[in-house]
């Protein structure tokens, strides 16, 4: 062995060493990092993007309060980006008649249906995941996935309301892990913690509000509703506002036999004129016959009850320029009064001094007097549409506003149903489709076997004219199709639809 030769393995011999070396320094190095830290040591790691934890999913819910037998849900982007074929979807019952369905992918619309043509929303815009639809009052809220769970939150007056006039604010929820307990507050104040669903907010300034309802229930867990809410002020009302009515027995809904009872009519208004307010109570007794009385500046009236049956008791505000307002309630006369929670009234607040009271007219005031009733006119009227019911209105007197007739409702206006001829084609449904009255186009539902398929066809404006159109339908199989059509009406996102035309067979070669 030269010399040469022996530098050179001398040579490798110590760069493998060195390499080997190095490498278990590392290791030891890595491993002490690792295993040995301190109580209280942390590792600084690079941020990585957050994931989705495993089993969380997105789903939309419907509030089955309308009763239909079961709920699908049908959600799109186009005709060609879908969750489904018509009618969509079943929906898992969760109980309680909510139903839900896991949105596998972002849609911009959706309908619930019942599974057929007779139970069905328009085409509603979908406001993401996690929100809950009521097919009974069409209304979108959010619903939360969590324990708790709430499902009301209401205020016993509409938005807006007044100065010193109560408002009663009421929410339901239940949890799957314990009681729960109610916060209620206004723009952050706090008007009550704990177990009470409800309480009795009274504004003194008026704004806009945020009215808020926290519930925790036992095991920590928590959600939340709020809603706007605007007040304005009382002391500038005009026309008539009643605030409250109550009596001298402080129950709701009985009266006692034989003994005396007086009624509070409290009211606000009147800031025109005079500034007074003039109140009428009229007592109609089971029989059917009432008292004949007149306004004055009274807001009580006492009254003693002879028969046994039910007292209905309009109380009348009316201002000095005759703007009237009334509300009926309804007592049932009995000989001993059942003390049960549910008569009982909520306390009435008393108003602060600067809200106007009124006062004995001076000699020069104007006094109202007994309305005939000879000038009448409608008030809230309204034409039925395709998608909603209409009324004839009310029938009102032009004088004092008194409702002398109630408004009847209108049904919803109907499509007619097509006249349709449908032929089979290689490969292909023809439809040819006859004009009907104010619809923008036609759906058609074919069916092969168990598989169901809808086309849907918009006319144009220049097909709308034509006596009949006639469009074809391409289909991938041959077979025996059962066809149905029925025209469309459209207005923005709502829809509605015609009863279906009896199902044809047609054969597709």
């Amino acid at each position: 062995m030269n010399n040469k030769f022996k530098k050179l393995i001398s040579v490798s011999l110590v760069m493998l060493l060195l390499i080997t070396s190095t490498s278990i320094f590392s290791t030891s190095v890595s491993a002490a990092t690792t295993y040995n830290m301190k109580v209280g040591e942390t590792i600084t790691t690079q941020a990585t993007q957050a994931t989705t934890p495993a089993g969380e999913k997105s789903s939309v819910f419907l509030q089955n309060d309308a009763g239909w037998s079961t709920p699908y849900c049908y959600m799109w982007n186009s005709e060609s980006d879908k969750n489904a074929a018509w009618p969509g979807v079943k929906m898992t019952d969760l109980g309680e008649g909510v139903f839900e369905y896991v949105v596998p992918k972002s849609y911009g619309n959706v309908i619930f249906n019942g599974g057929s043509n007779s139970n069905q929303t328009g085409d509603l815009a979908f406001p993401g995941v996690n929100n809950i639809y009521n097919n009974k009052t069409g209304q979108w809220e959010p619903y939360s996935t969590g324990p708790v769970k709430i499902s009301s939150f209401t205020t016993d007056v509409k938005s807006p309301s007044y100065t010193t006039c109560g408002i009663k604010i009421s929410a339901s929820a239940k949890s799957s892990e314990g009681d729960v307990t109610y916060k209620f507050s206004v723009n952050g104040t706090v008007l009550s913690d704990g177990a009470a669903s409800s309480v009795v907010w009274v504004p003194t300034s008026a704004g806009d509000y945020t009215i808020t309802v926290d519930v925790t229930d036992t095991a920590g867990n928590e959600n939340s509703r709020s809603m706007s809410f605007v007040i304005k002020d009382a002391s500038t009302l005009e026309s008539v506002f009643i605030r409250a009515f109550s009596n001298s027995l402080g129950t709701r809904v009985q009266i006692k036999k034989n003994s005396s009872i007086t009624f509070t009519n409290d009211a606000i208004g009147g800031a025109v004129g005079t500034n007074l307010l003039f109140y009428k109570f009229v007592i109609t007794d089971p029989d059917g016959a009432n008292n004949i009385p007149y306004y004055t500046l009274d807001n009580k009236y006492t009254f003693t009850p002879s028969k046994l049956g039910v007292y209905t008791i309009k109380a009348y505000v009316q201002n000095s320029m005759n703007v009237t307002t009334y509300n009926k309630y309804q007592y049932n006369c009995v000989d001993v009064i059942d003390e049960t929670p549910d008569t009982t009234l909520p306390s009435v607040t008393t108003p602060p001094e600067t809200v106007p009271q009124p006062t004995e007219p001076k000699p020069t005031d104007p006094k109202p007097t007994e309305c005939d009733h000879a000038t009448t006119k409608t008030e809230g009227a309204k034409s039925a549409t395709y998608f909603a019911k209409g009324n004839t209105g009310d029938k009102v007197c032009a004088v004092c506003g008194e409702v002398i007739e109630k408004g009847r409702t209108i049904a919803a206006k109907t499509l007619k149903t097509p006249k349709v001829t449908v032929k089979g084609a290689k490969k292909a449904i023809k439809v040819t489709y006859s004009k009907v009255k104010d619809a923008k186009g036609f759906m058609v539902t074919y069916k092969l076997g168990k598989k169901t398929y809808n086309g849907k066809f918009t006319l144009s404006k220049k097909e709308l004219k034509k006596a009949t159109v006639t469009k074809t339908i391409k289909v991938k199989k041959s077979g025996k199709y059962k066809v149905t059509v029925k025209a469309f009406v459209t207005s923005g996102k709502k829809i509605a639809y015609s009863k279906p035309t009896k199902a044809v067979k047609v054969k597709v070669k």
